[in-house]
């Protein structure tokens, strides 16, 4: 029994609201981008509702290689990461004590979710030149999640590591809140360097 209890996991609420939360604004913005994508698709002419000026030109994006980098659409895969991310976090809010290795499994899967995000962001800021909103959410929800289940794994050893590493993960979780405000506004610093005019509607 002892050896079960070791293998399994129980979050936090916080934890748990976090992935949920995430999940669903994620899940809204693949969704925007597909069924936009969609329209663009059927007619050539079609206007995005996330294109508000010559920098924020959504169709440009959607309709760029690195739209497809991996194959499937971008859009396909984050409904389906993010309908996955959902489902975890409800199974966790609902006091579900999860098998460690899932929790290891999230915590890689943000990782990539949220490399690959920051790959498609100086796409967009340096090779496309144009932004797109709904895009930008998902490249906000990639982060906070990668920062809150990565702090969270390591505090509950999920990788393992030393009671130091777990000890001093748990002394940085309560202020996770301001590595993902930082990150943001570094991401905000780039994007009024390289578009100084992008808030100009």
């Amino acid at each position: 029994m002892a050896s079960k209890t070791k293998r399994t996991l129980k979050s936090s609420r916080t934890v748990a609201w976090l992935i949920i939360i995430a999940g669903f604004l994620g899940l809204a913005g693949a969704t925007q981008l597909t069924l936009e994508k969609i329209h663009l698709l059927e007619d050539p002419n079609f206007i995005p509702s996330c294109t508000l000026n010559p920098i924020f030109s959504c169709g440009n994006v959607m309709m760029s290689w690195q739209a497809s980098a991996l194959g499937p659409p971008n859009m396909l895969i984050g409904i389906a990461a993010y309908a996955a991310v959902i489902t975890f976090g409800v199974l966790a809010l609902a006091g579900t004590k999860l098998p460690r290795w899932t929790w290891g499994a999230l915590s890689i899967g943000t990782l990539l979710g949220v490399i690959y995000s920051m790959w498609l962001m100086t796409q967009s800021f340096y090779v496309i030149g144009n932004l797109c909103l709904y895009c930008m959410l998902v490249w906000a929800v990639s982060i906070a999640l990668f920062v809150g289940t990565t702090l969270f794994s390591l505090r509950s050893g999920v990788f393992g590591g030393s009671q130091g590493l777990r000890d001093k993960a748990a002394a940085i979780a309560p202020y996770s809140w301001v590595i993902v405000i930082i990150w943001y506004a570094i991401i905000f610093a780039l994007l009024i360097i390289r578009f100084p005019n992008a808030l100009v509607f």
